[in-house]
């Protein structure tokens, strides 16, 4: 079977829920522009610097819901590790779809550290007592300090660590097509 039957294929076995993919990130995404919208100009003012918490959330699961399933759309080949873009990004190419993962990576990243950081701030704001780390008592600019490094760290060593797996289109081609033929 060639690479592009395999495709085709795909497409049309899980063409059902792709669509139910495709139109419920397309209904979630005003939404989400809402929930921005309400934390921005509707946020209780007690909330003060947790509202900019909580729009952190909710900027990464947009972007990610943007890339992933707007412009990526990727169907993964379960043979090896590798994601076909069929999204908006299909005309680009398999370079684009490299490119892809590796900034859907980042992006869950992100929302992964934006999680942290709202349970980190939630910990920070109930806990009475005061906190030492390694002997030193913690204030308010070692959180922030903590807050950048969880931002740029994790996602960008996730980033990096997936542009490394970089692959030249024609040899993984090769590889797909020798392993397909011997799980066949």
């Amino acid at each position: 079977m060639w690479a592009e039957d395999t495709v085709r294929e795909y497409k049309n076995y899980y063409l059902v829920p792709r669509i139910f993919i495709t139109v419920s990130t397309v209904i979630s995404l005003p939404l989400n522009i809402l929930c921005m919208y309400l934390i921005v100009f509707y946020s209780p003012t007690h909330l003060r610097f947790y509202k900019y918490v909580l729009l952190n959330i909710s900027v990464w699961v947009f972007a990610t819901d943007v890339v992933a399933i707007i412009i990526f759309l990727p169907m993964p080949l379960a043979e090896i590790f590798a994601a076909y873009p069929t999204g908006l990004a299909e005309p680009l190419g398999p370079i684009a779809g490299f490119v892809l993962v590796v900034i859907m990576v980042f992006l869950f990243g992100e929302y992964l550290m934006a999680l942290l950081i709202a349970f980190l701030y939630r910990y920070h704001s109930l806990k009475s007592d005061v906190v030492y780390i390694f002997g030193k008592k913690m204030s308010k600019i070692h959180y922030y300090i903590g807050m950048i490094l969880l931002t740029a760290v994790p996602p960008g060593s996730m980033g990096v660590a997936m542009s490394l797996t970089y692959s030249p289109h024609e040899e993984l081609r090769k590889f797909t097509l020798s392993v397909s033929t011997t799980t066949l």
